[in-house]
């Protein structure tokens, strides 16, 4: 199938979209961040912390983890009352595996496959049973 779009159209459509984006709210953070890991010891789970820090090593003053934490993000370790004392402007959670969106499919996944046996799965048991019991197989032998 070939679909034509003429030009005019496009570049409305466009122009539409751009002022659609620039309504959405923005969130503006201030430099320098502090990234706060909390307990997770997994750099899996810290990417968006380590993504931060590799982008922007500069606006990272360092960051903040639960005492004990073994993960070591490269940048120092600050208590808040450092960060403070630094003029951090804005803690950034970096990591995602507890709240994130791996977590939220892992268990999305799990509620939709239960959703599924309960809407189709366990009626078209018990219709089965039901015709058995019933000793209606719904198949005509002639």
């Amino acid at each position: 199938m070939l679909v034509y779009l003429p030009v005019n159209s496009s570049l409305e459509a466009i122009s539409i979209l751009d002022k659609k984006i620039n309504n959405l709210t923005q969130i503006k953070l201030k430099a320098p961040y502090v990234i706060f890991i909390g307990e997770v010891d997994n750099a899996s789970y810290a990417k968006t912390g380590l993504g931060i820090i590799q982008w922007r090593p500069e606006l990272v003053a360092g960051q903040l983890r639960f005492e004990g934490n073994t993960l070591d993000l490269g940048v120092p370790d600050m208590t808040v009352q450092q960060a403070v004392a630094a003029g951090v402007k804005s803690i950034i959670i970096g990591v995602a595996g507890k709240i994130g969106l791996i977590d939220l499919i892992a268990k999305g996944y799990g509620t939709l496959t239960w959703v599924f046996i309960l809407v189709f799965i366990v009626p078209l048991i018990m219709v089965g049973i039901a015709k058995i019991y019933k000793g209606n197989t719904g198949a005509n032998i002639q």
